[in-house]
C-alpha cells in the first residue's frame, strides 16, 4: 500500500475529509463474502427487505407465464439462492451470465463496493477512516455461514490492517449494523436440536448431508457478540432449504445461542436484534418449539417477524434426477390467492387476511386436502367448512 500522508487530501482537517467520504454516496448496506479465499464486497439492491409476502413467482425472467427452459432454469436457479431473499444481489455479486442490473434504492452503482475496495488500498490512513466510515453508517450483510465464522473469529487471526482479511479484523470492534442472511439445510437445523434425521419418512426426497458442525453454531454467537461490543442494531433473516414445513423446526433451540449472547445486558450500545423467521401452520403451534404470536417480543430489543414461505421450488427425488417444480402453499394460503372481494376483505392489508385465515383454521372454520394439477404438481386446497357468508364475513 502506498504512502500517501503529505497529499492534499490527507492533510486536510478531518471533518472535511469526513465530509468527502459523505459525499461519495455509500450504498446504505454492502454484502461481504469469501471469493477464492479472499474478503469480496458487492452493493446490496434490496436494504429493506420489508416484504413478508413472496411466493418466489416474482423471481421468474420473463413472468410467471414465461415457458421457456432458460427462463425455467433461472427461476430454479433463483429460488435454490443460498442468499434466499438477496437472489438480485447474488447475481450482480457473482455476475451471473444474464442477470439484469438492478439499480439500489439509494442509486449507488452496483460496482460501488468495489469502488469502496478501492479506495482501502490507497493508503493506511484513507483505510482506517473509511473502515470507520463504514462501521458507523453502512449495515454489513453476511449471507453464508463461513463469512460470519471468519467475522467472529477475525480477532485471533494476525493480518496486515491493508490486507482483504483485514477489514473484519478492523471493523468488527465498531460495527454498528449487522444483518445476516442464513438459507441452510433442514439437517443442519434438525442436528442442532438433536434430532437429526438420517433418512427421509416418505422415501421420496434425498437426504441432504450438512458441513456445519452443531458446536459451531453453538459457539459461533457468543465468539460473534464478543467481536461486535459496539453493535447496535442486529437484523437475522433464518430459513431451510427444503420445501417442508418449518412447522416443526425447533426454533426456540435452534435460536437460543443467539438470543443468549446478543442482549442489551451483554451489549450495551445494542438497540434492535430481529429474527425474521418463517411462519408456522397455526394447527401446530407449539409454545415448546416456537416463539408463538403471543411471544413475538422476546425481551426489551429482540423480536421476531414473520414472513410467509416460498410456495414455489425445485426438487429432484434422487441425486442426479432432473429438479421438479412444485406448488405447495403453506400458511398463509388466503394472501397468496385473493378473491375475496364478495365478502369485504379487498381493503383488508396482508396483515389483517393472515391473522383472519389463522383464527378460522384454529375454530375448526377450515379444512385442508391434498389434490393433483393435470400438470402433475401437487398443490395444497384450501376448503371451507362453512360457507363465508355463514361466519358473518
Amino acid at each position: 500500500m502506498e504512502s500517501l500522508e503529505h497529499s492534499p487530501f490527507t492533510t486536510s482537517p478531518l471533518e472535511i475529509r469526513l465530509a468527502i467520504l459523505a459525499s461519495m454516496g455509500f450504498p446504505r448496506a454492502i454484502h461481504v463474502f469469501l471469493r477464492c479465499g479472499k474478503i469480496a464486497l458487492s452493493t446490496c439492491v434490496e436494504p429493506s427487505m420489508a416484504e413478508n409476502y413472496l411466493t418466489g413467482s416474482e423471481r421468474k425472467p420473463g413472468g410467471f407465464l414465461a415457458l421457456t427452459s432458460d427462463s425455467e432454469l433461472a427461476w430454479a436457479r433463483r429460488l435454490q439462492s443460498t442468499w434466499g431473499p438477496h437472489w438480485q444481489c447474488e447475481e450482480m455479486a457473482q455476475k451471473t451470465p444474464g442477470y439484469q442490473q438492478h439499480q439500489p434504492e439509494d442509486n449507488w452503482d452496483s460496482d460501488g463496493a468495489e469502488a469502496i475496495m478501492s479506495l482501502l488500498f490507497v493508503c493506511k490512513k484513507l483505510n482506517m477512516e473509511v473502515i470507520d466510515y463504514l462501521a458507523a453508517n453502512v449495515a454489513l450483510h453476511v449471507t453464508n455461514f463461513s463469512t460470519l465464522d471468519q467475522l467472529a473469529q477475525s480477532s485471533l487471526i494476525s493480518v496486515p490492517l491493508h490486507s482483504p482479511y483485514g477489514l473484519f479484523t478492523a471493523i468488527g470492534p465498531s460495527l454498528m449494523k449487522l444483518d445476516i442472511t442464513l438459507r441452510v439445510p433442514l439437517l443442519f437445523l434438525q442436528a442442532v436440536c438433536d434430532n437429526t434425521a438420517t433418512s427421509t419418512t416418505s422415501g421420496t426426497k434425498a437426504p441432504r448431508q450438512t458441513s456445519l458442525p452443531k458446536q459451531e453454531w453453538i459457539a459461533l454467537w457468543p465468539a460473534l457478540a464478543l467481536r461486535l461490543r459496539k453493535l447496535r442494531q442486529l437484523h437475522v433473516w433464518l430459513d431451510h432449504d427444503d420445501s417442508r414445513s418449518w412447522s416443526f423446526v425447533n426454533e426456540r433451540a435452534v435460536l437460543a445461542p443467539l438470543t443468549g449472547s446478543f442482549s442489551a445486558e451483554n451489549i450495551v450500545s445494542l438497540q434492535d436484534v430481529t429474527l425474521t423467521l418463517p411462519n408456522f401452520h397455526p394447527l401446530h403451534e407449539n409454545p415448546e418449539i416456537h416463539f408463538t404470536y403471543s411471544s413475538l417480543q422476546i425481551s426489551t430489543c429482540v423480536t421476531v417477524n414473520r414472513r410467509m414461505r416460498p410456495t414455489y421450488w425445485f426438487e429432484a427425488s434422487f441425486p442426479g434426477e432432473p429438479a421438479t417444480r412444485l406448488h405447495i402453499a403453506d400458511f398463509p394460503i388466503f394472501v397468496q390467492y385473493g378473491g375475496f372481494e364478495d365478502y369485504g376483505w379487498e381493503d383488508w392489508s396482508p396483515e389483517q387476511i393472515q391473522e383472519m385465515e389463522r383464527e378460522m383454521w384454529l375454530t375448526g372454520q377450515l379444512g385442508m386436502h391434498i389434490g393433483v394439477l393435470s400438470c402433475g404438481e401437487p398443490r395444497h386446497y384450501v376448503t371451507f367448512a362453512l360457507h363465508p357468508e355463514q361466519l358473518g364475513l
